[in-house]
């Protein structure tokens, strides 16, 4: 470590500009530009700084008094700091070495220009004693501005919990800024090799922190680094950077931790992580004992114990957000490779790239409602038990659309309709759902209602229901003005005495009694059931008019009124009629009709198709908005937030899991939760974040549905797509890329980016990295080879199989053997020629004969 650059810098401070930028110090030093002389900083028995100016000087000693020669080891260091300084760009935020040469009668020295600021390890001290926090000190660049300033000497006395917040934010900033510079050395081609709080000199600019990396003595430029035999050079440089990334996990560990004592925190963590990986129950029950007494019965399942608890203990993470945990946890075990035998082996997922936990540090900081609310491990955690997320992901588009809708509601007349389409388990719904509050913020009426399939209830069962439902509300509240207005409309509209509107919705009987004393006693005969079926049948067939007349009399200017009916594929005939009523009403004003529905039951002939047909007739303009599935990157902020875990570390995982549900939400909540049920997605006490065993969740076979959503989908591929899938079908139940290449024809599709969507897609998975694949579930497969029309199989086959013939030797014809005659024997019945016959018939005693042969070596 270069500690004498380290004592410099906290002794003189360092006021620079780095290359043309101007920059602010972190502490307020006198300007060392003053000085017109060189000033000894520190000296030791090997090395001497001094500081001219701008300029550092580093000199190396003899190992005895009066001998100025150094060692060859000392040169070759700083000569290895030289070159490296020179091959990182200049953007690169490391100490940049000017030259090598004599000074002041000592052969050997290093000049550079001094760097800017304080070392890491004086910064987290100041951090520590609080220093900044309701000041304008230059530590904590978010306090640097005279507004916060202002707002801070006029506001309360922060409390603990504001304190701590503010501490993790500006160490989050620290944070980012030394894992951009770590991540600029990389994308260099340099590795620092010696990453430490010691060498880290932290600055700001433009308030926010900016970090340099210095003493590069033990850096390697991974250009000049020899391969060695059967290492590929990218695995070479992933194992160099590893130790990088591992030695940031280190520095991140140091700098988020809130005491200074060093040995009372791991006391602390050792304890904890050893006593809660025996399944204690709370921290209170924390005890100064290593020893793991607890029986296995405390969590019930040895092997699920044994899964908890093989990664190797990180002490990271106590008392920080779960969030964090895992993501220093993760660079901590960067390189790490499971080699226990006892249980089954976990996909330890680690960081790749410095750029990817920038990134996830960034994510935190800018998202702190979502990461900064949990710091301790919960009871669902405890016992390794998934909480299911009810955020909404992926629909802001749809959401958008729909309240644009509503706000043209209210400010103009013309009712309007939209209808939600999709899939089941799409998430119709839920996209409704998540627009009712911000309609009834803005004192809207919100009726809704969901179809059942296979009722055998009145047809206007769901329509009074949900207006039945959405008058209990009204009564409940204490709105007395709405009351009496939305009285008056009613009456206006109706009259107070219609029975059969009464009975069918009681609360809006209750409502206009309120108006109208004598109702009540005039309604009795109603719910006696006094009055002549022939009465209540003309009634009724007046019914669609009356509900028509209501939903027209609640919606107005101050309450514009949503009528949501869920599932529409099942709507009786009475509803949809009411619907084409009101949309084709002149008196009917500021209301939306919404309307979801199973796109895939809906046909061309369905009632629900015509009635809309027409409303279009009559100039009504029909919004549609489809709900498909969720993108990758949604289906990943899912899972991040289910976990805990940053993006990047949860990537791996909802890849999987995308390609295994579709992005269908309902599907995807579903797998997950199986994934948790099955002990193949659990919370690891040792390294305090949800661990997953990723190959076996890619073995595992999808549900059912899911295959019917994702066959539906393969008809909609582009036809490229859609031959390669036939291709591959006709090859079994898993193929070979290579045979796969063979059977196809030139310009057929294009194999690389073939194999690679249908993988993301989920129909195909490689096995085991073995340019082999097999269909993810048989209906899959089933489904690829329905994609070749009935009356063209036959010579699909046999040209796959002539081509098979054709495109293989004799020496490579044995491994074909099995396609060859498999396909050619489905098409055989469009062979004409006798020799052609023949020579099937002989291709087929050869495949028997290696097959039999097979069969003998077994």
């Amino acid at each position: 470590m270069d500690q004498e650059l380290a004592y410099g810098l906290s002794t003189w401070g360092n006021i620079e500009n780095q290359g043309n930028r101007s920059s602010t110090p972190i502490a307020n030093n006198d300007d060392a530009n003053n000085y017109t002389d060189p000033q000894l900083v520190h000296q030791s028995a090997r090395t001497s700084i001094y500081r001219h100016q701008d300029r550092g000087i580093k000199i190396l000693l003899g190992e005895n008094l009066g001998d100025p020669q150094p060692h060859q080891w000392q040169i070759a260091r700083l000569e290895n700091e030289l070159n490296v300084s020179r091959s990182l760009p200049h953007t690169c935020k490391r100490r940049e070495v000017v030259g090598i040469q004599p000074y002041n009668g000592h052969p050997v020295a290093m000049h550079y220009k001094w760097s800017n600021g304080i070392t890491l390890t004086e910064w987290m001290h100041k951090v520590q004693q609080g220093v900044g926090l309701a000041t304008t000190d230059l530590t904590f660049p978010s306090l640097h501005n005279t507004t916060y300033n202002r707002r801070v000497s006029s506001s309360p006395a922060p409390t603990a919990d504001d304190t701590k917040s503010s501490r993790l934010n500006v160490r989050l900033r620290a944070a980012m800024a030394i894992t951009k510079t770590l991540s600029e050395f990389h994308s260099g081609g340099v590795v620092h090799n010696n990453i430490s709080p010691e060498n880290i000199v932290l600055d700001t600019f433009e308030g926010d922190y900016v970090a340099t990396l210095i003493d590069l003595s033990e850096a390697v430029i991974l250009a000049n680094v020899q391969v060695e035999a059967g290492e590929s050079r990218i695995m070479m440089e992933k194992k160099k950077k590893q130790e990088d990334l591992k030695a940031l996990g280190g520095v991140l560990k140091k700098l988020f931790q809130e005491s200074d004592d060093e040995n009372e925190i791991q006391t602390m963590i050792n304890n904890y992580t050893a006593d809660y990986s025996c399944g204690m129950d709370s921290p209170a029950q924390l005890t100064l004992t290593t020893e793991r007494e607890a029986p296995f019965e405390t969590w019930g399942d040895e092997t699920r114990r044994q899964k908890r608890n093989k990664a190797p203990v990180t002490e990271a993470g106590e008392g920080l957000p779960i969030y964090l945990g895992s993501l220093i946890s993760a660079l901590l075990l960067t390189g790490y490779e499971s080699n226990s035998s006892n249980s089954t082996p976990a996909s330890t997922v680690q960081y790749e790239s410095a750029i990817d936990a920038y990134h996830d540090l960034k994510m935190m900081l800018e998202n702190k409602s979502k990461f900064y609310r949990q710091t301790q491990l919960d009871e669902r955690m405890m016992a390794s038990r998934l909480k299911l997320p009810t955020m909404f992901y992926g629909r802001q588009v749809q959401m958008s659309m729909l309240m644009h809708l509503f706000q043209s509601v209210i400010m103009g007349n013309q009712p309007s309709i939209a209808t939600i389409s999709g899939h089941p388990g799409t998430g119709k719904s839920t996209l409704v759902n998540q627009i009712k509050k911000p309609i009834l913020e803005k004192d809207g009426c919100f009726i809704e209602g969901k179809f059942l399939k296979g009722t055998e209830s009145r047809p206007d069962t769901v329509l009074s229901n949900a207006l039945n439902k959405f008058f209990g509300s009204i009564n409940s509240s204490h709105s007395g003005n709405m009351h009496m207005s939305l009285r008056w409309r009613i009456h206006d509209a109706i009259g107070s005495g219609n029975h059969v509107l009464m009975e069918a919705i009681p609360n809006l009987r209750k409502l206009m009694a309120q108006e109208n004393d004598t109702l009540c006693a005039r309604s009795s005969p109603v719910a006696t059931g006094t009055r002549s079926s022939s009465a209540m049948t003309t009634s009724s067939h007046r019914l669609p008019f009356l509900f028509c007349k209501l939903i027209g009399a609640i919606a107005c200017k101050a309450h514009p009124c949503v009528l949501f009916l869920d599932d529409l594929q099942w709507a009786d005939e009475m509803t949809l009629d009411v619907m084409r009523m009101i949309m084709t009403d002149p008196d009917v004003s500021y209301f939306l009709f919404m309307g979801a529905y199973r796109d895939n039951e809906v046909t061309l002939s369905h009632p629900l198709t015509e009635k809309l047909n027409n409303i279009k007739e009559q100039g009504i303009n029909v919004i549609n908005i489809s709900v498909g599935a969720i993108e990758r990157e949604h289906v990943n902020a899912l899972i991040s937030e289910a976990l805990c875990l940053p993006l990047s570390l949860a990537q791996p995982l909802s890849n999987v899991i995308h390609s295994k549900t579709s992005g269908i939400i309902m599907f995807l909540l579903r797998f997950l939760k199986s994934l948790n049920d099955e002990g193949l997605l659990w919370f690891s006490l040792s390294s305090r974040r949800w661990e997953f065993d990723l190959a076996k969740i890619r073995a595992k076979q999808i549900c059912g549905d899911v295959v019917q959503h994702m066959t539906l989908n393969m008809k909609k591929l582009d036809p490229d797509t859609q031959m390669g899938l036939r291709t591959a079908a006709c090859l079994g139940s898993n193929f070979d890329a290579e045979i796969l290449r063979r059977a196809k024809r030139e310009d057929d599709f294009n194999m690389a980016s073939f194999l690679e969507k249908c993988v993301e897609d989920g129909y195909i998975m490689e096995i085991n990295d073995s340019r082999k694949y097999a269909w993810t579930h048989d209906q899959v497969h089933q489904a690829a080879y329905e994609l070749i029309p009935i009356g063209q199989r036959e010579s699909f086959h046999l040209l796959l199989g002539s081509r098979l013939l054709v495109k293989s030797s004799s020496s490579e014809r044995g491994e074909l053997l099995f396609y060859v005659v498999d396909n050619m024997n489905r098409g055989q019945k469009l062979l004409e020629d006798t020799s052609q016959k023949y020579e099937l018939a002989y291709l087929n005693l050869r495949a028997g004969e290696r097959g039999e042969n097979i069969d003998l070596n077994n």
